[in-house]
């Protein structure tokens, strides 16, 4: 019910994004790569992109899949939070998962740590 083309409609305030993806704290060449990656899509399309996420149900695919998960989370996700997570966990109690104090966007802003996660999960 949100209407996600009319939020999309407008250029959001840099402040908006870091509260929101980036975190408060994010530095300015971070800021400036999100606003010029942004600025390349049409609001459209990223609200699309949104409504297909909200939309998308894959639960079965989850329970099906045997090959091992590893699901990195981000503690200061304010975009997905916890439900994504618990949505996964429920279809699949056996995922590996690993967190680390950072904003929605966490491989921008922890991309050492999250290289690291991966590669003990793949050499395991």
């Amino acid at each position: 019910w949100i209407p996600w083309r009319a939020l999309f409609g407008f250029r959001p305030p840099m402040p908006l994004l870091k509260w929101t993806l980036l975190g408060r704290d994010a530095d300015h060449r971070l800021s400036r790569q999100l606003r010029a990656a942004l600025d390349r899509v049409s609001p459209s399309v990223l609200a699309r992109r949104i409504e297909t996420v909200l939309q998308a149900d894959v639960g079965e695919e989850l329970r099906a899949c045997r090959v091992p998960m590893l699901y990195l989370g981000a503690t200061e996700d304010r975009v997905v939070g916890t439900r994504g997570l618990d949505t996964i966990l429920e279809a699949r109690p056996d995922v590996r998962v690993q967190t680390v104090r950072a904003p929605h966007l966490l491989l921008q802003r922890e991309p050492a740590w999250a290289w690291d996660r991966i590669v003990e999960f793949v050499e395991v």
